[in-house]
């Protein structure tokens, strides 16, 4: 064996074992084809590598064309191997040129295996090489000259490597750098060996054949790339498996339902939230589509939609759609989803989430009701509503706004509620903005003036708050206003005549306080007056019944009697009416008064001991009273006097008084069974000198209850009575509570 054969053995060693490496990695993991594709790359250099360790061991032309021969056989293998190899490796997706190129390969590994002719090889034409290496080296090439096919197979074998050369350099430009240098780096070894093997074999200088080691720094660097590929392959598998750990926990603790879904919609995957949100198990989900779960209608428009992504390869994002619970509810979902495809750019199907927006729905659906209710009263209130922005400019206004001010709304859009605000309350407005923004919250009442489109001043009661923003900042006003120009020219009216009233009441109360005047002194002088006559007439009466009274027969003694009687009658008359005009004038002095003991004390100055044998008196417990005692007694005096007269003529009198407490006052009556009178009447009983029984029946002037009705008045109180003919009467009264 020559010293030369000892390198191309090692080599045919290394390329085998990493030749049989890489087919075992394809064969256990079938995951990558340039595993096999390199592996066949390395075994046929392994054989080159033998064979050119039996050339450089010839003795002979005819044995060296026979390892020549065979070289050009595994070279043949080599490269259709390395070129399916660099197609794989590069990613390139074009065969065409690669097919042709494995045919003619295939055709010369034929011919070089079959053919004996000068078409391959000139045995009679050696090629015999006397090399001369350094340190006293020396050996011999026993070689034969090529033939036609033989060279026109080298020629083609530069072919090969320059479009080799031309893919790496693509793989390159299109971002594969690391991955492009070990490949371009080798056939830059290959090129440099094959220009120094055609030197040589021509003679231009003496050195060894250099193909053989430059297709092991080919096998050498093309290894080493892919280890580092299947290692970061590894890590990558790691991190993927890392990654998808991370994706399960974040799909299994999202709130979203992710799915997944084959190009004709059937679930192959399902999240476990799909429990929460339509109540099945996700294995009960694989195989059914999301049409199954949908009312007819929801399933025929979602699968038009559906149909549609399909057909352009589109994601759909945000679609809402309604699906049937298990429990048999409708639940309102958020569908988004987006299509993966495979390597080639086939649609495989989508992958999405859903989410549960039942509740966002019908909180959308209060919302927007709330905002047609909102429109609604906005726009048929009464009142003017305006939104103010913080400039003092309106941003929306109502009908009823518009039509306080005569302006469009579009009109008043374009100005700020300053210049429609009267100028003698501009610094008012100023002033309630600034409360409004000091005090956030509250909200401000005021009454104001503003200038009509017309140039009249209109009132207006206006309510203002302040509106926040989302940031929590003040974001506009909301102003109510009520038109009350004509109430406010109501009141002035009404003030006017307030005025004029009181000029009036000032007037009517000189006068009246004059007519008071006269009508005392008119009093005092009838008293005079009439007191002079009459006392002249009764004293006249006397003398003649005391002096003539024998003269005078029994009819002229009558008819003195009866003057005498009229006399009286008359000064009652007069005292009564006195008393009567007396009341008005006179001073009240509110005190507490005991009704009980009082009533008890009047009956009985009213009454004689045989009248009380006659009369049934009962009291019932009275509440004290506050007023003027003077004049409270003359009441009680009044109303029992009355009682005891009108029923006088009963065999047994049964007089009664009680009371009834009310919210701020207290009633009291006082009830006979006396003569009563008929209630269409009842409006005279309270007239001075007004009569519902005649004297003959029952004595009396007729003054009593006026002045009963009157100190009633003064008091605050009310009065009147019910009653029934020969039934009794029953005269009731009010007076303030006690405090009132």
């Amino acid at each position: 064996m020559s010293t030369l054969s000892i390198p191309p053995i090692v080599m045919a060693s290394i390329s085998f074992y990493v030749g049989l490496y890489h087919l075992l990695i394809y064969f256990r993991r079938r995951l990558h084809r340039e595993d096999l594709t390199f592996a066949l790359t390395s075994l046929a250099t392994g054989f080159y590598d033998v064979f050119c360790a039996g050339l450089y061991s010839a003795t002979s032309v005819a044995e060296g064309v026979q390892w020549q021969r065979a070289q050009f056989i595994a070279l043949a293998f080599f490269t259709t191997a390395f070129l399916w190899f660099a197609s794989d490796y590069t990613h390139q997706k074009s065969k065409i040129v690669i097919y042709a190129f494995s045919a003619f390969y295939m055709l010369a590994a034929l011919i070089q295996t079959v053919d004996r002719s000068s078409l391959t090889w000139l045995v009679d034409r050696p090629s015999v090489k006397e090399i001369l290496l350094p340190f006293g080296l020396e050996t011999t090439y026993y070689e034969a000259t090529f033939g036609l096919f033989t060279t026109l197979q080298s020629l083609v074998g530069l072919v090969a490597s320059t479009y080799i050369i031309w893919s790496g350099v693509r793989f390159y430009r299109r971002g594969y750098r690391r991955e492009a240098g070990p490949l371009l780096i080798a056939l830059a070894f290959a090129y440099a060996a094959a220009v120094n093997d055609t030197f040589v074999s021509n003679g231009v200088y003496q050195f060894v054949y250099a193909i053989e080691y430059a297709y092991l720094a080919m096998i050498l660097l093309m290894a080493y790339s892919l280890s580092n590929t299947v290692v970061e392959a590894a890590m990558a598998k790691d991190a993927l498996r890392a990654s998808e750990e991370r994706f399960r926990a974040l799909v299994e603790a999202t709130s979203d339902w992710v799915w997944e879904i084959d190009q004709s919609g059937a679930y192959t995957y399902a999240s476990p939230k799909v429990g929460e949100l339509l109540g099945y198990a996700p294995e009960e989900m694989i195989g059914k589509t999301p049409f199954d779960l949908m009312p007819p209608d929801e399933a025929w428009r979602l699968g038009t939609v559906f149909r549609d992504a399909v057909a352009c390869q589109k994601p759909f994002e945000r679609l809402g759609n309604t699906a049937r619970h298990k429990d048999g509810r409708l639940v309102v979902l958020e569908t988004s989803g987006v299509p993966f495809l495979d390597a080639n750019g086939k649609l495989l199907g989508y992958r999405g989430i859903d989410r549960d927006i039942t509740e966002r729905k019908r909180a959308e659906a209060a919302l927007l009701e709330s905002e047609e209710k909102f429109r609604s009263i906005f726009n048929n209130s009464t009142a003017g509503v305006a939104l103010v922005g913080l400039d003092g400019r309106y941003r929306t206004v109502n009908p009823a706004f518009s039509k306080i001010f005569g302006y469009s709304a579009d009109e008043l859009l374009t100005i700020d509620f300053f210049k429609v605000t009267h100028p003698d309350d501009m610094e008012l407005s100023r002033k309630v903005m600034q409360d409004v923004l000091d005090h956030r919250g509250k909200d401000v009442r005021f009454t104001k003036r503003y200038i009509h489109k017309d140039g009249h001043t209109i009132w207006a009661e206006v309510n203002s708050a302040l509106v926040y923003g989302a940031d929590g900042e003040p974001s506009h006003f909301v102003t109510h206003m009520i038109d009350i120009t004509e109430r406010k020219l109501a009141e002035e009216e009404i003030r006017r005549l307030n005025d004029e009233l009181e000029q009036r009441v000032v007037e009517r109360t000189a006068q009246l306080e004059a007519a008071n005047k006269e009508l005392e002194a008119f009093a005092y002088s009838v008293s005079h007056d009439l007191r002079a006559p009459l006392r002249a007439i009764e004293g006249y009466t006397r003398i003649l019944l005391e002096d003539y009274k024998p003269s005078l027969d029994a009819e002229g003694q009558r008819i003195c009697a009866v003057v005498q009687n009229e006399t009286q009658r008359m000064g009652q008359l007069i005292n009564d009416l006195l008393a009567f005009s007396r009341l008005n004038r006179a001073t009240m002095q509110p005190s507490p008064i005991d009704m009980a003991t009082l009533v008890n004390s009047i009956f009985y100055e009213l009454t004689s001991s045989q009248d009380r044998l006659r009369i049934d008196f009962r009291v019932d417990p009275l509440p004290p009273a506050t007023g003027d005692p003077t004049l409270i007694r003359q009441v009680w005096t009044n109303l029992l006097s009355n009682a005891i007269k009108f029923s006088s003529k009963r065999a047994r009198a049964v007089l009664a008084v009680g009371s009834q407490q009310g919210a701020d006052e207290n009633i009291y009556w006082v009830r006979d069974n006396g003569a009563g009178f008929d209630m269409r009447y009842a409006d005279k009983l309270f007239g001075v000198f007004q009569r519902l029984h005649s004297e003959r029946e029952f004595e009396g002037t007729g003054v009593g209850l006026a002045i009963v009705q009157r100190v009633i008045h003064r008091h605050g109180g009310r009065i009147w009575a019910e009653s029934q003919v020969d039934h009794g009467a029953t005269f009731c009264f009010t007076l303030p509570q006690k405090g009132e």
